[in-house]
């Protein structure tokens, strides 16, 4: 357990953070999320020399991974530079690669060393696509105004296509904020204050994610940045508001934990530098005044499920002081307990010759085969993630990665198949996973899981449980 004291409103910055990293799936986005955060840290506390190392490996290979993400050269017609949301396709994504561009330009600007050609290639890709650009399609002026972000902060404005989009007369607040921001970093900061004037600070509320990925948390965390950049005082009430979300229980997506993280960091170290000055007392031991000079500052705490002794806190900083016990551990074995909310999830075992078999006992050496049959009981969804975790005695065989015919792209390695889809309002696909009972055993079971990526209000879960490899004709 560690004792969390700060100038800003609390952040939970290691469960979210720690989220983002052990995140099982690895799109574009995802892989973006999990390295964003992480440019900030030395900036908000005191790292070692492991955690720094950690950092640096974490973000480099998150800079390598991405590579194979870049489209190439004119496949299939779609324009060249931009970023896939899958390993080696061929389609860019719009906000993705302006995501994943916008990560890779801040690592470069943190120390890190982009590839050249790939640097280059996303900057032509954006600035084909920002000239070219049309309201088509919902969003389409936030992704536009996120593109012309990037390019600005490349060094790179499209000031034609800003003043463009900025006499769209149906623009919407997000991607005004988002424009405004732009405008600032092309040095036109009068332009940006005059785009804002007037709009609100608080983004509508969404019912679907939609191709950015966005929630109400995200779309306040774009804000925030922009009131950043522009001092504006509203900053500090809209941080306490974001930070609320991430010190909550809330489920957030990658996309709303990430720029929420990056615009809270961001807006903790424009602030003042006001040293924390506290003191404190536990289980006996009482710890005289310290200043404490990070924005975020850990202390440990020898912390047993037995103490029930109060933890006593004194403020001797001369502004507010929050505070933050942090406490982690890992769920015990089979304590899933099966839940749904706008999906159904039916799981099947079956054997080579398709007889339903119990998957608790199972004999060594018997390939068998999970049927997984998910059903949409709510709007239509994109994005879905099912994860199907083997135990440790079984073995997959038999499965490619890559696209599909019923799905978007499966992801397989050792011990899981992560399979990636859409799936309309009322309609359902079942999957089939070949597994082998190579070892014999009792292994826990992981429970089946599907969800959507983006809207953590859509998912199914079956219960975790125990499974049995015995020897054939042997006693159950």
């Amino acid at each position: 357990a560690a004792l969390e004291l700060s100038t800003l409103p609390p952040l939970n910055l290691d469960q979210r953070l720690g989220s983002l990293i052990r995140y099982p799936h690895g799109c574009a986005e995802q892989t973006t999320s999990g390295a964003f955060p992480q440019l900030y840290l030395s900036d908000l506390t005191t790292l070692d020399k492991v955690q720094q190392q950690e950092v640096t490996t974490h973000v480099s290979a998150a800079i390598e991974r991405l590579r194979r993400y870049q489209t190439g050269a004119g496949t299939f017609g779609y324009a060249a530079g931009g970023f896939s949301t899958w390993p080696d396709g061929y389609r860019p994504h719009d906000w993705t690669s302006s995501y994943v561009g916008h990560f890779l330009l801040e690592a470069e600007r943190a120390g890190y060393v982009l590839p050249a050609q790939h640097r280059s290639a996303w900057l032509s890709f954006q600035q084909q696509q920002a000239r070219r650009w049309s309201m088509d399609r919902r969003e389409a002026d936030l992704m536009q105004a996120y593109r012309l972000y990037t390019l600005a902060l490349a060094g790179s404005p499209e000031l034609g296509a800003m003043n463009r989009l900025k006499e769209v007369g149906t623009l919407s607040d997000a991607a005004a904020w988002r424009l405004a921001a732009a405008y600032f970093l092309a040095g036109q900061q009068g332009t940006a204050k005059a785009l804002v004037d007037g709009r609100s600070v608080g983004p509508a509320t969404r019912s679907q994610p939609g191709e950015t990925y966005g929630s109400s948390v995200r779309d306040q965390a774009l804000v925030l940045e922009t009131l950043v950049l522009l001092d504006d005082p509203r900053a500090v009430a809209l941080a306490e508001r974001v930070a609320a979300h991430l010190s909550s229980d809330k489920p957030l997506s990658t996309q709303s934990t990430a720029f929420a993280l990056v615009a809270l960091s961001r807006f903790g170290i424009a602030q003042p530098n006001a040293p924390v000055k506290a003191g404190w007392s536990w289980l006996g031991a009482d710890v005289a005044t310290r200043t404490l000079s990070d924005v975020v500052n850990r202390v440990a705490l020898d912390v047993s499920d037995s103490d029930s002794e109060p933890l006593v806190v004194r403020n001797a900083s001369e502004g507010d002081l929050f505070l933050q016990v942090v406490r982690s551990g890992i769920p015990a074995l089979g304590a899933d307990q099966p839940s749904a909310r706008n999906l159904e999830l039916d799981v099947l075992y079956l054997t080579d010759t398709d007889e339903a078999i119990d998957p608790g006992i199972t004999p060594h050496g018997a390939d068998l085969t999970a049927r997984i049959t998910v059903k949409n009981t709510g709007p239509d969804a994109t994005d879905l993630a099912l994860s199907f975790v083997v135990p440790s005695g079984w073995e997959l065989f038999g499965l490619p990665p890559g696209p599909g015919a019923d799905f978007t792209y499966r992801d397989v390695r050792d011990d899981r198949v992560l399979t990636y889809f859409d799936l309309k309002s009322g309609a359902s696909k079942t999957f089939s996973i070949p597994v082998n009972a190579a070892y014999l055993g009792r292994f826990y079971r992981p429970p089946v899981v599907v969800e959507h990526m983006y809207d953590p209000g859509t998912y199914a879960r079956s219960a975790g449980d125990w499974t049995r490899v015995i020897l054939a004709g042997g006693p159950s």
